[in-house]
């Protein structure tokens, strides 16, 4: 019989490092054996351009393979940090021509333009 994978997204980088045991406990509890992470992360992953850490994604990651639950790591693309619209301010998502969505104002996700060569750039670098 094969494997069936079960889970959910889970954003640890939310709170404390000290909840991720008890996380893990629950899922265990649940029968959860593969966890989604990241894709929301990015403030977390580089909080300012090129300083990118990842350190407590292993942590995660370390954790749930020592429980017996996969992970799969995702991008972040649709939720890049303030300071990417403070160096591309023309890269936020614009409904028409005479009106930008979001007025300058970054929202929880996918408020980026993803055709614009600079977040295209930025997007390819943290997914490496």
């Amino acid at each position: 019989m094969k494997k069936f994978y079960i889970g959910a997204a889970y954003y640890p980088e939310l709170w404390d490092k000290s909840e991720v045991d008890k996380d893990i406990a629950k899922m265990k509890e649940y029968g959860m054996n593969c966890m989604r992470i990241g894709e929301f992360a990015w403030s977390a992953m580089e909080p300012k351009e090129g300083e990118i850490n990842l350190d407590f994604f292993k942590y995660v990651v370390d954790k749930l393979y020592e429980n017996g639950i996969y992970s799969i790591m995702c991008t972040p693309s649709c939720t890049p940090p303030r300071w990417v619209f403070e160096k591309y301010p023309d890269a936020m998502r614009v409904k028409s021509k005479d009106y930008i969505e979001y007025q300058d104002k970054v929202h929880a996700r996918v408020h980026p333009c993803k055709s614009h060569e600079g977040m295209r750039e930025l997007n390819v670098k943290i997914a490496r």
